[in-house]
């Protein structure tokens, strides 16, 4: 019965060069990014801005001019998911989850940061000072923002809270 196995073995490798043929198939790295693209292309459509002004819309801390203009919650949501990218949160001990620190961020209109974020906040947990320290690190390897320069004057100059309960939230 040995010899079975081993002729069966034998066999075996003839078979494995016949799985290439389906290889056809070529790796395209476009197709993943489009899958992956939340973003349209401005070649593809020039109406986005009009659907997402009709979607609710949440007030976000900035300069208005006046106007009534709000970013949509869809470009808040943009914003967080690209900031949530590039923020680790310090690991800590007890309640170091529950530190919220809010930066000041004033940003030129290629969505580049004008100068150093300011803390607007204060903590009395040693946590704290690791936790401001990662948001400005954060929000300095994420730029330049992809930002509407329509709604420049709401987000010139805004607040944004590194709260890992809310930045990470799922939906």
């Amino acid at each position: 019965k040995p010899a079975k196995p081993a002729k069966e073995a034998a066999a075996d490798p003839p078979k494995k060069p016949k799985p290439p043929a389906p290889k056809k198939r070529v790796f395209n790295p476009d197709n993943i990014a489009a899958l992956l693209n939340k973003i349209p292309d401005a070649d593809n459509e020039p109406k986005p801005v009009e659907p997402a002004d009709e979607a609710p819309k949440k007030k976000v801390h900035g300069q208005s001019n006046g106007t009534d203009m709000a970013m949509s919650v869809n470009e808040i949501d943009a914003l967080r998911a690209r900031i949530a990218d590039c923020w680790t949160p310090p690991p800590g001990g007890l309640g170091a989850d529950q530190i919220v620190v809010k930066l000041r961020l004033q940003l030129n209109e290629d969505g580049t940061l004008v100068g150093y974020p300011t803390v607007a906040n204060s903590g009395s947990s040693p946590f704290f000072q690791a936790a401001a320290d990662s948001a400005v690190r954060a929000v300095y390897q994420c730029q330049p923002y992809a930002l509407p320069k329509a709604k420049f004057a709401l987000w010139r100059d805004m607040i944004l809270n590194f709260d890992p309960s809310e930045m990470y939230r799922n939906g």
